[in-house]
């Protein structure tokens, strides 16, 4: 068998915690361990939606082109007085550079919808990153995103 790389053109739909559609229990913890199995599976089957309601998918891409890659590891360290420093908005970057569409419930009014806009970079747009990261969907759309591309080397392995 030889070593195959992931398609580049394959993208992955997730669903994130704050979408009014998603029906939860009364536990808490019950919940906290049903949104970790969905984000590490991304499967859908796992949750439950209010009667009638169908929730917002934001699409991502698998893969990252060579560009978009460069700005995420850019983002990641710098340098400080001589000291390299981790900085955590590498996260929002490589959501915002893995977001191709957002895929609104068709009976959403068209004012209440999200829209998708890119930035001159390629990117989601700066505006529409601060309204995800201000509903916390940022950290679900990463995490999700991180278990699908760790699931490469995985299949790599088993085979």
């Amino acid at each position: 068998m030889s070593l195959k790389l992931p398609s580049r053109t394959d993208t992955i739909k997730v669903i994130v915690k704050a979408d009014s559609a998603l029906k939860w229990s009364d536990s808490a913890e019950e919940n906290d361990e049903l949104w970790a199995s969905y984000l590490k599976s991304n499967d859908e089957s796992l949750l439950t939606f209010e009667d009638g309601q169908q929730p917002t998918r934001f699409v991502l891409r698998n893969v990252l082109n060579y560009d978009q890659l460069q700005k995420v590891k850019n983002e990641q360290m710098t340098m400080r007085d001589g000291k390299m420093e981790i900085r955590m908005s590498f996260i929002t970057e490589e959501v915002r550079q893995a977001l191709v569409d957002i895929e609104n419930p068709e009976l959403t009014p068209l004012n209440d919808r999200i829209i998708f806009k890119r930035e001159g970079d390629g990117g989601a747009s700066k505006d529409l990153m601060a309204g995800l990261d201000a509903i916390g969907a940022v950290m679900d759309l990463y995490t999700a995103r991180q278990n699908v591309t760790a699931s490469f080397s995985d299949d790599l392995k088993k085979k």
